[in-house]
């Protein structure tokens, strides 16, 4: 019989809140967010208020970088968990919290998910870090057309 790590319930209610939590602030970013701010562009741009409206785009660039910048965050904590998967031999790793009942792996078993977890950590990390270049890139153009 193989050992399995049990799940800690306060652990997954945590999570779960989190998520529902994302999930209804985008909903809400989406449905009534995203109208008011192209109102306010508008209204910006015919009363000719560029300065603020330079202000309010800088604001809206900050905040999508800030928001983009939490998935590297996520992909260090991926690479950090295939790193240690590989040097134990043995998924989850010792001290690891899981959400559901998860049978313990070890040696080619282990080291193969530790590599993948770790490559999923550095998609993360790269995706992102290319997301906000281009995001500021963008953002630098509008910018400059502004002028």
């Amino acid at each position: 019989m193989n050992e399995i790590v049990k799940a800690n319930p306060k652990y997954r209610t945590i999570l779960i809140f989190i998520a529902i939590g994302v999930i209804v602030f985008l909903f809400a970013v989406v449905m009534w967010g995203g109208p008011w701010f192209r109102h306010y562009i508008n209204s910006m741009v015919e009363q000719n208020r560029m300065d603020d409206l330079k202000r309010a785009m800088m604001y809206l660039e900050i905040a999508m970088v800030a928001i983009i910048a939490v998935f590297s965050v996520f992909g260090a904590k991926f690479v950090i968990m295939g790193k240690r998967t590989i040097r134990e031999r043995r998924f989850p790793p010792t001290g690891v919290r899981v959400i559901r009942d998860t049978e313990i792996v070890i040696e080619e078993d282990a080291l193969s998910r530790g590599r993948l977890v770790s490559r999923l950590g550095y998609v993360l990390i790269i995706t992102s870090v290319v997301t906000i270049v281009v995001i500021v890139m963008l953002f630098q153009n509008l910018f400059t057309m502004m002028q």
